[in-house]
């Protein structure tokens, strides 16, 4: 029977290679990046406080690893995938939810799964080399995006995948002309980024909040654009929220 060090080193060593295998699997995609095939369940015998938990889960890939010793929890599993990924040079993050403060309530975590990314596209990086000769900042990978949205009543999910303005090379241009066609000689470009959510169609939303009827909108993190002149005064002011 394998020890829980060796199953450790069996869930990273698969974690790896699903990242890589993953990865591999990006190109043509128009997203440009690839969630991991991964799953992390824990199972328990009884019902609420005569709930006792028997064994963790690890899916990963088709591969099923299980712990019977002693719980394989979140947190743990998380630096799990965090190392995997590390080591596998692929470019991505590990998802996770965060809640409690630490101080009142203890924090804990929540795995919610494994994104690979691609290159991002050369207008990106054209947009970029630009915002550092005229302002000297550029947008960070990962940090502007656009989703849709699905709600009931107050709560909602995303229905679809993420769009990134990194492999938005229409969108990058389209901010490269704006600030090449209105930028004059000594006037300097500063950006920021500001979060946006939209219910889409007010009355579906209204609708919905009395009914169990669904509402469809966005949300995403907007790019802000001010061109400024030689005085440091703002002469225009632009978002760029919509990447589809």
């Amino acid at each position: 029977m394998e020890t829980r060090e060796q199953l450790k080193n069996k869930v990273a060593k698969l974690l790896a290679k699903a990242i890589k295998d993953a990865s591999k699997n990006i190109k043509g995609n128009v997203y440009n990046y690839a969630k991991v095939d991964v799953e992390l369940n824990q199972w328990s015998n009884g019902f609420g406080r005569n709930s006792k938990w028997c064994r963790t889960e690890v899916k990963i890939c088709g591969d099923k690893v299980e712990f019977t010793d002693r719980e394989l929890d979140d947190r743990e599993f998380i630096s799990l995938a965090k190392t995997a990924l590390e080591q596998s040079k692929c470019k991505g993050e590990v998802l996770y939810d965060e809640c409690g403060d630490g101080y009142w309530c203890p924090k804990e975590y929540r795995f919610n799964g494994i994104r690979v990314y691609g290159e991002v596209c050369k207008e990106f990086n054209n947009l970029n080399k630009l915002l550092k000769k005229y302002g000297n900042k550029t947008i960070e990978e990962h940090s502007v995006f656009y989703v849709d949205v699905c709600g009931k009543r107050s709560s909602w999910s995303d229905t679809g995948r993420k769009l990134f303005l990194d492999y938005a090379p229409k969108m990058c241009a389209r901010i490269i002309d704006y600030i090449n066609h209105n930028r004059l000689r000594g006037w300097k470009v500063a950006i920021s980024t500001d979060d946006f959510f939209s219910h889409g169609d007010e009355m579906d939303y209204k609708v919905a909040q009395y009914q169990e009827s669904e509402w469809y909108g966005t949300r995403g993190t907007m790019l802000v654009v001010d061109i400024k002149n030689s005085k440091g005064e703002n002469k225009l002011h632009e978002t760029f929220m919509d990447l589809s």
